[in-house]
């Protein structure tokens, strides 16, 4: 029995001995900088360029959250998603400022991408990448996002514009040639660049971002038309659809259109994120 036990406990201790004594070759890779996961987050603004103007003043903060998986050395897939606010209003004046609309809006933006990344100072250098270092990255991919576009009532609620039909969506068709209403839910192309500061054994980076987000719809302001519904039938279709339409209720003309269907809305978000890469 006591032999048995002595036999026992060896055999333990030589298992543990072998497990120590080979380290990073148990089954546990060791941490590759070039060749790692990657969590992110980070902080930015979401700047839309449409048929309003927009600025600073309408500026607020967006979020952002990712994950990162190495393809090649250079070569990286990312899948991040994001939230944030856009607005604008011919108040707020400057080029594209038709202040005879009054028309003003502000809208969620929820967005999901997949993107590349190249990384073109990215490789197996293991001294380059022991060091603090900078370096630069292209980004693109394909991603959705969802709008919603709200208007301030006269009463100083906030009211969805899609279902009301500001540019006589939900008219009868025989009344007139009317757009048809468009979707929340729309395709984006994300394209950008951005530099990375590595540091602390490059288990961490801090990025600095700047994509623009292509869109197919001129809808993330609810104005593209370039003419304005007749505002009798507006009126007998819902006097709220009449009021959004035209707020100010001043005669339109062609030298001051409604909007402009002829160019579809982008935005750019420009962000600064820190992102933690693992081993796998």
């Amino acid at each position: 029995m006591k032999k048995k036990i002595y036999f026992s406990v060896c055999l333990i201790g030589f298992y543990f001995s072998q497990l120590f004594a080979q380290g990073p070759n148990s089954g546990v890779k060791k941490f590759e900088p070039y060749m790692s996961q990657g969590y992110t987050v980070g902080l930015g603004t979401i700047n839309y360029f449409g048929d309003l103007p927009s600025g600073f003043s309408a500026m607020r903060p967006a979020a952002i959250v990712g994950y990162s998986y190495p393809f090649t050395p250079k070569i990286t897939g990312r899948f991040q998603i994001g939230y944030g606010q856009y607005s604008g209003a011919d108040s707020l004046g400057g080029g594209l400022s038709n202040e005879s609309r009054g028309i003003h809006f502000r809208s969620d933006l929820f967005q999901a991408e997949a993107l590349m990344m190249y990384e073109p100072l990215r490789d197996k250098r293991g001294d380059f990448f022991q060091k603090t270092h900078l370096s630069p990255y292209f980004v693109y991919g394909l991603g959705l996002f969802y709008m919603n576009p709200k208007a301030k009532d006269t009463d100083g609620t906030w009211a969805e514009l899609q279902p009301i039909g500001t540019e006589g969506q939900y008219l009868d068709a025989d009344a007139g040639t009317f757009p048809k209403p468009y979707k929340k839910l729309q395709f984006q192309i994300p394209l950008g660049l951005g530099l990375s500061y590595y540091f602390y054994k490059n288990y961490f980076s801090l990025n600095a971002e700047l994509m623009m987000h292509r869109t197919f719809t001129d809808y993330m302001d609810d104005v593209s038309a370039k003419f304005y519904p007749d505002p009798y039938l507006m009126n007998q279709y819902s006097p709220q659809a009449a009021y959004f339409s035209n707020p100010t209720g001043g005669i339109i003309t062609d030298a001051k259109p409604r909007g402009n269907p002829d160019k579809m809305d982008f935005y750019v978000v420009p962000s600064l994120s820190v992102t933690y890469y693992i081993g796998y």
